[in-house]
């Protein structure tokens, strides 16, 4: 019973159907070598059968299975055989969803019959996009929630080893780990590493910045990476401390940081306290996915404003009173995809 309830945990959560319950059932089932290697076996067929386009005869593939697992397995018995029909070309909902089956069935029967070869963990990596103006939220096999910024990009595998997990972070995202005494999270971004077992943290590594930004809420995390230690030593944060690396001077730094302002966006809210315009214009421009600029880059113009989930118009007018700036609008194709300020 366990190694069907296995086999339908699975199927669900390669098809993206598991709710959250069922895939932390699935977790502690992997913990099982066995039950890891057969995981492992399937993710790579089902991944290599998905985006493969070939037609499939499934009457035919099913007989030849069955056939081959008479061979190791004499008693073995297929309830419910339907008679063999003629080949025929199926659509394509049709071809995926025999793909399916037939990947399932294939695994099940073949572990029954006892020869399920051990075979090289094959890890299958998932990657989410987000463009200007956009935000995600996503929770991982292991329950770790993440908020991912706008412009960002997270790489996370389909399931996490025994010893760690570990994500691939390009941009901002905020993170709120699952706490695992023996399987540290790490996330790899830009040039440091930051280990943790369970908190919560932003890191802020966005290429476009010049400033990497760790910053930790609730626990305990440890920053790693080249270059960038204090005096050698290796940098533990504490709740309500920011760990920033310049990547101009190549020089870190810890201190304490405003939740609100760094982890705001994730809620809609920006704390602008006397910062630079062009600092401000490319939060702006990742936030509502148009391009804020300022005609004469040399005037060295700062704002202080709070905007707190306010519309597009909200902020420019903001911005036109407290800068005493005027702007004009970019079109294309009645969309605004730009404003200049002068």
């Amino acid at each position: 019973m366990k190694k069907k309830r296995f086999i339908e945990l699975s199927t669900k959560y390669l098809a993206n159907e598991a709710s959250i319950e069922e895939k932390k059932i699935l977790e502690d089932l992997l913990f099982d070598s066995k039950y890891k290697e057969l995981f492992n076996w399937l993710s790579a067929r089902w991944n290599q059968e998905q985006k493969s386009n070939v037609s499939f005869d499934f009457k035919e593939g099913v007989d030849e299975l069955y056939s081959k697992i008479k061979k190791h397995d004499p008693s073995f018995n297929w309830n419910n055989r339907r008679k063999k029909k003629n080949s025929h070309y199926l659509s394509p909902l049709k071809v995926a969803a025999s793909i399916a089956f037939f990947v399932i069935v294939s695994t099940v029967s073949l572990y029954v019959a006892g020869f399920f070869e051990k075979s090289e963990q094959v890890i299958v990596m998932n990657e989410k996009v987000t463009k200007a103006g956009q935000k995600s939220v996503l929770t991982l096999f292991d329950g770790t929630k993440i908020f991912l910024n706008a412009n960002s990009k997270l790489k996370y595998p389909t399931h996490f080893g025994e010893t760690s997990r570990e994500v691939y972070l390009d941009g901002e995202a905020y993170f709120e780990v699952a706490h695992k005494d023996k399987k540290p999270f790490i996330v790899h971004s830009s040039d440091i590493s930051v280990l943790v077992l369970g908190t919560k943290f932003n890191v802020q590594a966005f290429p476009d910045e010049k400033d990497i930004k760790v910053s930790l809420v609730d626990g305990k995390v440890k920053v790693s990476g080249e270059s960038i230690s204090i005096n050698n030593k290796i940098i533990y944060l504490k709740p309500q401390q920011q760990f920033v690396y310049s990547k101009i001077s190549k020089q870190s730094v810890v201190q304490k940081f405003e939740t609100i302002k760094e982890i705001g966006w994730k809620d809609n809210t920006y704390i602008f306290d006397n910062e630079p315009l062009a600092d401000v214009f490319r939060k702006l421009k990742r936030a509502f996915a148009v391009d804020f600029k300022l005609a004469d880059k040399k005037r060295n113009i700062k704002l202080t404003a709070d905007f707190k989930n306010d519309p597009f118009w909200t902020v420019v007018k903001t911005i036109k009173r407290v800068t005493k700036l005027d702007y004009n609008l970019k079109l294309k194709e009645r969309e605004i995809i730009g404003v200049e300020f002068y």
